[in-house]
């Protein structure tokens, strides 16, 4: 026997949806067709009796008919399955709903239902990232590809509408939706899937347009691509954007955008201040900037190491290597000061990799090897005199600054 509450309050779900569909109210629409409102961790009892309830309901009672009532309908399952912690069935309910509104918005000749679209594809792929994370008995992949496929046709759909004033088009859609597969496409280790999205975004006269919080994130993953191919340079542009623009309340955000550009900056000297690493709990790049300060190659590298698995994820740790270069540059650079010298015998050198090299046993070939790669990517303006084992260093700039360097 039903709860006396759960026939009214979906019929009454139903009118107001339907409501919306008819006055193309996109933002009543969106909050009617929203996830954020549901209570499915810790709920009580009670209100899980409820949700099965009015699950049993929807199941057994008659739709209103017509595809714009199916999807209400669709999506009041999927909340209720959620609920419940039906995780499959939930997901399964809220794929469909998506499916059918976007056979609906391609009906559409102007953009009122974009906030419907951004919040049913936003919970899709929420949800979809929960069914793996808590172990769904549904494949991990197939999951991704169905969330990518569905994404995809609403892509699709924003992206072909060339017709519509600017005012009205969807294209106003696709940047929260080339954000939205960029996640996907990570989640899968697939970043090359990403390529004709940024196309499509760079050669849309919209592109400096959207908000400012769309371009944050699109910016911050189009800076990940970037690192990836090792394009340095335009990926700390990308970072840079994302660290000035995103909001001073979005304290995580900032937090994950440091994350990339901390290092990206050390690779041009730029050592980030005590302040920032206190502010954002970035302690470990704070004693990885004191030890290349002080050139403590030993120190660096097992500092390092002790995050290796933290950087191998990130996809950042051949650009962390990079930083012992950087290490090796500044000792060589405090003996340099020391003698006074153009010429500096490679004893010096030899003995100081002995007490703040990788480790004792480092020999003479090594030491001359590592000092001729320094001058072989422009860290030090010099040669080496074999003959004499001496190391002649240019009497103007002999330590280039980073900044010039890559």
């Amino acid at each position: 026997m039903f709860n006396n509450k759960s026939g009214p309050l979906i019929q009454r779900f139903l009118l107001e949806s339907s409501r919306a569909w008819r006055d193309n109210d996109g933002q009543k629409l969106a909050s009617l067709l929203s996830f954020d409102n549901i209570h499915d961790r810790g709920g009580s009892q009670f209100e899980k009796e409820i949700a099965a309830e009015s699950l049993n309901y929807l199941i057994n009672g008659k739709q209103i008919g017509g595809q714009t009532e199916d999807i209400s309908f669709s999506h009041r399952k999927s909340q209720y399955n959620l609920q419940l912690g039906n995780l499959d069935e939930a997901f399964n309910l809220l794929i469909g709903c998506l499916q059918m509104f976007v056979k609906q918005m391609q009906t559409h000749k102007d953009n009122w239902a974009l906030p419907v679209m951004i919040r049913l594809v936003t919970d899709t792929r929420t949800l979809a990232f929960r069914c793996i994370d808590e172990g769904s008995s549904m494949d991990s992949d197939k999951v991704l590809e169905r969330t990518a496929d569905a994404l995809m046709n609403c892509f699709r759909i924003c992206c072909a509408d060339t017709r519509s004033d600017v005012k009205d088009t969807k294209r106003w859609g696709m940047l929260h939706l080339v954000n939205q597969l960029f996640k996907i496409y990570f989640r899968m280790n697939n970043t090359k899937l990403c390529k004709p999205l940024i196309r499509a975004v760079e050669g849309s006269n919209l592109k400096n347009d959207y908000s400012k919080a769309q371009l944050v994130t699109y910016k911050f993953y189009l800076g990940k691509i970037e690192l990836i191919e090792g394009n340095l340079d335009f990926a700390e542009q990308c970072f840079t954007y994302a660290h000035v623009n995103c909001h001073p309340s979005c304290y995580e955000n900032t937090r994950k955008v440091l994350n990339y550009l901390v290092p990206l900056k050390m690779l041009k000297g730029f050592m980030p201040s005590r302040y920032v690493i206190r502010k954002y709990n970035l302690a470990e790049y704070g004693r990885i900037a004191e030890s290349i300060r002080h050139g403590n190659i030993g120190l660096l590298q097992n500092l390092i190491g002790q995050n290796q698995l933290r950087f191998v994820a990130m996809g950042i740790f051949d650009m962390m290597e990079k930083l012992t270069l950087i290490a090796y540059r500044n000792l060589f650079k405090k003996l340099y000061l020391m003698s006074q010298s153009h010429q500096l015998n490679m004893n010096l050198f030899f003995e100081a990799l002995k007490i703040c090299g990788p480790d004792s046993d480092t020999d003479f070939v090594e030491t001359e090897f590592i000092v001729a790669n320094l001058i072989s990517k422009g860290y030090i303006k010099g040669y080496i005199s074999h003959q004499h084992s001496i190391l002649v260093v240019s009497k103007q700039n002999p330590f280039p600054a980073l900044s010039f360097l890559r």
